[in-house]
């Protein structure tokens, strides 16, 4: 979906200004989402939900000039795990002192990483197992039990094995006290 991102900076280095996306943004023809990246208003209102929270995430990681790691649910919508409640922040790692630092909907976290971190179409995002323990870690209960469930079944559509509670327990073992008990 990346394709059907329009960059600020793309345009100006192809000798088009600013100006222009704004001017077709008032008209209705571009939706903004967010400074310097905007998508054709008519791509944009075809989205289902899912979609919409992807490309969101795209225009996010897109629009930075280092490759970052997604975490937590933004790596949980690439991978298509369930989410549950609001997804308005885009969830990165921390590097370089980063953690806790929030700004225009990103948010950064530090984390230890006992699994690697995967190329999903062009995004670098935490394992699955990595993604779901750190959402039950963080989330309430209710929102981490769908991306817990969909993990220990085969996932036929992105045909991703079943994993199981072993796996699961093996991952959350290796983080650190703190991060275990929760907390942002």
């Amino acid at each position: 979906m990346m394709n059907q991102l329009i960059f600020t900076r793309d345009e100006e280095q192809a000798g088009r200004g600013p100006r222009g996306l704004a001017h077709r943004c008032s008209a209705g023809e571009l939706t903004r989402l967010r400074q310097g990246v905007y998508v054709p208003t008519e791509i944009w209102s075809a989205l289902p939900p899912g979609n919409s929270t992807r490309l969101r995430i795209e225009a996010a990681v897109g629009k930075g000039r280092t490759p970052c790691v997604l975490t937590q649910e933004s790596a949980a919508a690439v991978w298509g795990i369930p989410i549950s409640g609001n997804t308005s922040e885009v969830q990165l790692l921390a590097t370089n002192g980063a953690h806790g630092k929030r700004r225009a909907h990103l948010r950064w976290h530090a984390r230890t990483l006992p699994e690697p971190v995967q190329d999903i179409d062009g995004l670098l995002v935490t394992g699955r197992i990595q993604t779901v323990v750190d959402m039950a870690a963080r989330l309430r209960f209710e929102q981490a039990v769908p991306g817990m469930d969909h993990i220990l079944r085969s996932d036929g559509k992105r045909r991703l094995p079943a994993l199981d509670k072993d796996q699961l327990r093996a991952v959350a073992g290796q983080l650190p006290p703190m991060h275990n008990a929760g907390g942002p």
